[in-house]
């Protein structure tokens, strides 16, 4: 049965009176088929608020899979419209194959926000020798920040591996809670250990709390050297020791500069 497949430039309507109607093509028995093929003139599918399905059973759904380049638009920026992507026990791939390009996801327009979530299979962010950055203008980052007992880990030990960490005059803070310890440098390390090596004058305070506190330099069992005081300046060093003080073993208090010192 051929309708208007004559070489004839024509108009064929199919149910188009003003009328209410169901108009079906085809049907699902079988190896049954229907084609619909178009020009450049392209194909127009338009519901007046109705409901637009495309159910296939098992059948796998393709949109623009064809070997052309091509823009691909769901959705709209209209009001409420939202885009909703499901998925059962499969997984849900963006970006997948294997071609480098850049994937965007959100944007920065006024309270736009980005949530990712996970269960207990957690969440991996992997770049392959690329630079990984977490900017967020004024706000804050919290890095397991939750009321949950849990270890965090940055940086390893591998090679040259270093972890930086700057601030500016808000200062940096490190507290533990109860027993908790603070410990720098690791059991075999044999790296120094420098804290308050600014070239500009600053005071550094251990053990300062208002509680009691006893502060322990040097105590293991191995023979060492403790120096205090080794100023190579012209400046003058002091030296305090307030209250119960003991000395076991050989302590040096240098003082080598022309600026004398107590």
């Amino acid at each position: 049965i051929g309708i208007g497949n004559d070489a004839v430039a024509q108009n064929i309507n199919i149910g188009t009176g003003a009328v209410a109607n169901t108009v079906n093509i085809g049907n699902v028995t079988g190896t049954t088929a229907v084609n619909i093929n178009t020009g450049t003139a392209g194909s127009t599918y338009t519901t007046t608020n109705g409901a637009f399905a495309l159910n296939t059973g098992t059948g796998a759904i393709n949109l623009g899979t064809d070997a052309a380049a091509k823009t691909i638009t769901m959705g709209n920026g209209t009001g409420a419209t939202s885009l909703v992507l499901n998925a059962g026990t499969g997984a849900i791939n963006i970006g997948t194959n294997a071609i480098a390009r850049t994937t965007t996801i959100g944007n920065v327009t006024g309270a736009s926000a980005v949530n990712i979530n996970a269960g207990t299979g957690g969440s991996t962010y992997t770049t392959t020798n690329g630079a990984f950055s977490l900017n967020t203008g004024t706000g804050s980052i919290g890095i397991g920040t939750d009321a949950t007992a849990k270890t965090l880990t940055i940086g390893n030990v591998t090679g040259a591996s270093a972890v930086n960490i700057n601030t500016g005059t808000g200062a940096s803070t490190f507290t533990t809670t109860g027993a908790g310890t603070l410990v720098l440098g690791g059991a075999t390390s044999t790296g120094a250990i420098t804290v308050g090596s600014s070239s500009a004058s600053q005071t550094v305070n251990i053990g300062t709390g208002t509680a009691a506190a006893t502060v322990n330099v040097a105590t293991a069992d191995a023979a060492g050297n403790v120096v205090i005081g080794d100023n190579t300046g012209s400046a003058s060093s002091t030296i305090k020791l307030n209250g119960e003080t003991s000395i076991n073993g050989h302590l040096n208090l240098c003082i080598a500069n022309s600026g004398g010192g107590t």
